[in-house]
């Protein structure tokens, strides 16, 4: 039996103009870049999302089901090297973007459990290729 992972993650901010004022209940656009290596490593993900803020000029995204304009968010290879979020906005809804900041993934609570149980024994969800598990109390063959 095997879960699918989630093809996103979620964000949440809120949008301010130049002058620090909220920009409530405003079309907005948003890019997203997944950085490897560094905050100035290679693009190997990129999409851009369209929201509307909410009266506080929050906004809620998943990162990952936006339009791609770089790559494929599954196609991401979260297990090599630091991976970075760089976040560009345009407080008009275009594609005029300002750079808000880069800051570096880490992990999510998914992660740290996959990590947690990846040396699990059989029979959590989680096996190697050739191990054995026990299958509504039938004993089956990973292969």
């Amino acid at each position: 039996m095997f879960a699918q992972t989630p093809q996103s993650f979620p964000y949440q901010a809120v949008a301010r103009n130049a002058s620090g004022n909220l920009l409530a209940n405003q079309l907005i656009s948003v890019r997203f870049s997944i950085l490897d290596g560094s905050v100035s490593g290679a693009i190997v993900y990129q999409e851009s999302q369209s929201i509307t803020t909410n009266t506080l000029g929050l906004f809620n995204v998943y990162i990952g089901q936006g339009t791609a304009l770089t790559g494929t968010f599954s196609g991401i290879n979260w297990g090599t090297g630091s991976k970075y979020l760089k976040v560009e906005l345009d407080p008009t809804g275009g594609a005029v973007y300002t750079v808000m900041g880069t800051s570096q993934l880490l992990s999510v609570p998914y992660a740290l459990y996959a990590g947690a149980t990846s040396n699990a024994a059989a029979g959590n969800g989680l096996v190697k290729n050739g191990d054995s598990i026990k299958l509504g109390g039938h004993l089956t063959k990973n292969t």
